[in-house]
């Protein structure tokens, strides 16, 4: 399990440990201590405190603890980073009364008195599962970054959503971020001077079944350029992995239509 958390996360992840008990707080540190860099805090304010210094990648809070409680700290920590995971420990009364006074989805509660080898391994589960997802967040980019040096328009459809265009589709659009183009919408069909029966992603989604394997071409125009002719496109479509995603790319060939 161990060797499973130290692998999957690439680096020593941090952990907030908000525990009033001084003693209680040392045992549970030294626990930890050799799988993570523990940061304690003794009552709610020291803990924002060192959330704010140290960024933790997980949160052990005491369901008792003074300047607030550990309810309002778990609170405060969601607010701050929702993607946090967190663990509330503490007499069963007290982790029930947090429960039902403060809405903490995704918590997970450690009823004491717990085994500390026990709570360090329900964290090499979490720390695993924080490395898939950074992981996975990591390849993405690294998708999003090819896509931007590539000279072509690039879009990657989801069924009938576009996830995402490159900076290159962008430019065409006169768009500088994805978040202008979702913010109008994040609809190509809008771009096609010729739209395809029933619009660009289910068009796009067919083109790979093509048993001909023709040539496919798209008109595309900006409308905030009313006056500019559209620009004629070489279509390609690339299946993704998973149910109805795809890769499409559309090579500028205006000038060869001259």
């Amino acid at each position: 399990m161990e060797e499973r958390s130290r692998k999957a996360a690439g680096r020593r992840l941090t952990v907030l440990l908000a525990e009033a008990d001084d003693l209680a707080r040392d045992i549970l540190a030294g626990s930890l201590a050799d799988r993570y860099s523990v940061t304690g805090a003794a009552g709610v304010a020291e803990a924002l405190e060192a959330f704010e210094r140290v960024r933790p990648d997980m949160a052990i809070v005491a369901a008792r603890l003074p300047g607030g409680g550990g309810g309002s700290l778990a609170a405060a920590l969601r607010r701050r980073n929702r993607h946090v995971p967190l663990f509330l420990t503490g007499a069963a009364e007290d982790i029930l009364a947090v429960l039902a006074a403060v809405s903490l989805p995704g918590i997970r509660p450690v009823v004491r008195p717990f085994d500390p080898v026990a709570l360090a391994e329900a964290l090499d589960d979490t720390a695993g599962d924080l490395a898939a997802r950074r992981s996975a967040e990591d390849a993405w980019e690294l998708v999003k970054f090819f896509l931007d040096e590539a000279p072509h328009l690039s879009a990657i459809l989801h069924g009938t959503e576009v996830v995402t265009v490159n900076r290159a589709f962008l430019r065409f659009m006169g768009l500088t971020t994805l978040a202008e183009f979702k913010a109008r919408g994040g609809d190509l069909d809008r771009y096609l001077a010729d739209p395809p029966p029933g619009g660009l992603a289910g068009w796009a989604l067919r083109l790979p079944d093509d048993r001909l394997d023709r040539e496919h071409r798209l008109r595309l125009h900006n409308p905030d350029r009313p006056d500019q002719p559209p620009h004629v496109f070489q279509t390609a479509v690339t299946r993704l992995p998973g149910r109805d995603r795809c890769l499409l790319i559309l090579t500028d060939v205006t000038e060869l239509e001259l």
